[in-house]
């Protein structure tokens, strides 16, 4: 749902978009917890929000084939995002962070199997650029991130895991400067600080309520 929304929208948008999965979480929270955050997790929360909106607009690109449409598949993405980060609380005190990571990653495989076949596209041999981003995607984005990131769920509330996510676009700024040597502005910096900013502050608010 994420990389079809993203695909149909334009990149400022969908980064606005992302950026407020976080807020999702802290909806759900209220709702199945029956607890209410205290004000410094939500601000943070809505900092990291606004500092997600400054690099978008600095970031802002025309684009985009339906947003509505986009829009509302994108969000349906962050609503099984939160929704996984509750589900992950069953399961993290039973099994290891490694057992779950491999688990799911088989069925995650295996669940796309029926898109593929339906893709519509010719299957052909991918070039050796192909291959490396490939195993880049698995080795790296699928097993080393989610294993970290099922790691720090045992220690963290659903909201401010999501709102970690929001750390994406600050990492893709700062990597774009040192690999590509990309021009950074004030405001993309400014955003990025506060990103930081509102992440660290929802942090500390775990570190509050911990035993």
């Amino acid at each position: 749902a994420e990389n079809y929304g993203v695909a149909m929208l334009p990149a400022s948008t969908s980064s606005l978009i992302v950026g407020s999965f976080p807020a999702m979480a802290l909806v759900l929270e209220w709702a199945i917890d029956k607890t209410r955050p205290r004000p410094a997790r939500t601000l943070g929360i809505l900092l990291a929000f606004a500092g997600v909106a400054m690099l978008a607009l600095a970031e802002s690109r025309e684009g985009g084939s339906d947003v509505l449409l986009g829009s509302l598949i994108l969000m349906f993405g962050g609503l099984c995002w939160a929704l996984y980060n509750f589900a992950m609380r069953l399961v993290m005190g039973t099994y290891t962070a490694l057992t779950i990571t491999t688990w799911q990653t088989l069925f995650g495989a295996v669940g796309f199997i029926p898109f593929v076949l339906f893709e519509g596209e010719p299957l052909a041999l991918p070039s050796p650029t192909a291959w490396a981003s490939l195993a880049y995607l698995v080795l790296g984005c699928t097993v080393a991130g989610f294993l970290l990131y099922n790691w720090g769920l045992e220690g963290l509330r659903p909201s401010t895991a999501t709102s970690l996510s929001n750390l994406i676009p600050v990492f893709g700024l700062l990597l774009s400067a040192l690999i590509l040597h990309e021009h950074v502005g004030v405001q993309q910096l400014v955003g990025g600080a506060i990103v930081v900013g509102g992440i660290v502050l929802s942090t500390l608010e775990d570190d509050l309520d911990a035993p």
